[in-house]
């Protein structure tokens, strides 16, 4: 059975992997039981891949804040709502919260000198996991390097590509980027 729930997806074709892929935008999440890749890539935002073992069901979100926002549009954009919304809807298709294993990646502090909104953003998904007692396996967060995040929901596997940069003295962005297979998570 192909469910999912979706907001802010960008689907493709994924020649890495040689299978269906979607894109999770900032604010976005997907909650599927499809062999479908969920992709994303991070910064300082961070991404929750949450699955149910046993319904075979899962999802991954891509939040830019910490917490909530006053603002009625800010939807998944903050961690309060987007955590909230990817575990309604894993309940909804089956998933029960008791079974679910959670993964959580990105908060880099990918600019120098600028405030270390990843961090916040890491604390708030590992408080908001352990509040509503699911367990969490891996979490790949910090450091100064963008990541790739591949998540397949029905088997909970995950693969990370390391964007590897090496920042000049003067701050600037380089222009030639190197790229590296880093974590795979069961």
């Amino acid at each position: 059975m192909n469910r999912q729930t979706e907001i802010s997806l960008n689907p493709y074709f994924d020649r890495t992997f040689n299978r269906n892929a979607t894109r999770i935008l900032p604010g976005g999440y997907l909650v599927s039981a499809s062999g479908m890749m969920l992709m994303t890539v991070l910064g300082s935002c961070v991404a929750v891949c949450i699955q149910d073992p046993v319904s075979r069901v899962g999802g991954m979100n891509h939040f830019m804040m910490p917490g909530t926002s006053r603002q009625p549009d800010s939807t998944g954009r903050y961690g309060q709502p987007a955590m909230e919304m990817l575990l309604d809807d894993l309940i909804r298709q089956g998933g029960v919260l008791s079974r679910c294993r959670a993964k959580i990646f990105g908060a880099g502090r990918v600019i120098p000198d600028m405030s270390d909104i990843g961090r916040k953003n890491a604390e708030f998904a590992l408080a908001f996991l352990s509040e509503h007692d699911i367990h969490v396996e891996v979490v790949d967060t910090g450091d100064i390097f963008p990541r790739k995040v591949y998540f397949n929901p029905e088997t909970g596997q995950v693969f990370v590509k390391r964007l590897q940069q090496a920042l000049p003295d003067d701050g600037t962005v380089p222009l030639s980027v190197q790229l590296h297979w880093g974590l795979s998570c069961q």
